[in-house]
């Protein structure tokens, strides 16, 4: 049962992948779906690399704070 979820998520990830490739699949004149679905495919991508361990709020330097210590000088 665990296979078919995993193998789910990852179809979907290849596809939201795929379509950020092709974003003119949807043209983005569509009233509200052509305006969305780049985020959407875009989040499905950020919580697939969640469910997987990967954190990607590394990248922006927000994930914590980083306290930097100085020398005094002599």
């Amino acid at each position: 049962m665990r296979i078919f979820k995993e193998m789910a998520i990852l179809g979907l990830a290849f596809f939201a992948a795929l379509y950020l490739m092709f974003p003119s699949l949807i043209p983005d004149f569509l009233p509200l779906i052509g305006w969305i679905d780049e985020g959407v495919c875009t989040l499905i991508l950020a919580n697939t690399a969640s469910y997987y361990g990967i954190n990607l709020t590394n990248l922006y330097g927000r994930a914590g704070t980083r306290v930097v210590k100085r020398r005094q000088k002599k």
